[in-house]
């Protein structure tokens, strides 16, 4: 099964599995070069963030008056899947 068949399984939309995946490629960066790696609009992007931060999958610092973005690894989705269940 691939990544992005099993992302949507746990209920992430296409586009924040395309969010999450440009992430872990690019290891920490800020919203405006996810945009462009995604080919969507900052907006658009930073509410896909969001809810993926919402979720636990991302996290945000800000450094030098700018926010950058990190994906949890992988082996989080398990960590979350557990709390879920419980």
């Amino acid at each position: 099964m691939d990544k992005e068949v099993v992302l949507q399984n746990f209920g992430l939309t296409d586009a924040e599995v395309k969010v999450y995946i440009t992430l872990l490629q690019l290891g920490e960066t800020t919203a405006s070069e996810i945009a462009k790696r995604t080919g969507t609009n900052r907006t658009f992007t930073y509410d896909r963030l969001k809810k993926l931060g919402d979720t636990g999958l991302v996290s945000s610092i800000i450094k030098d008056n700018k926010k950058y973005f990190k994906a949890a690894e992988p082996s989080q989705l398990i960590s979350i899947l557990r709390e879920r269940e419980e």
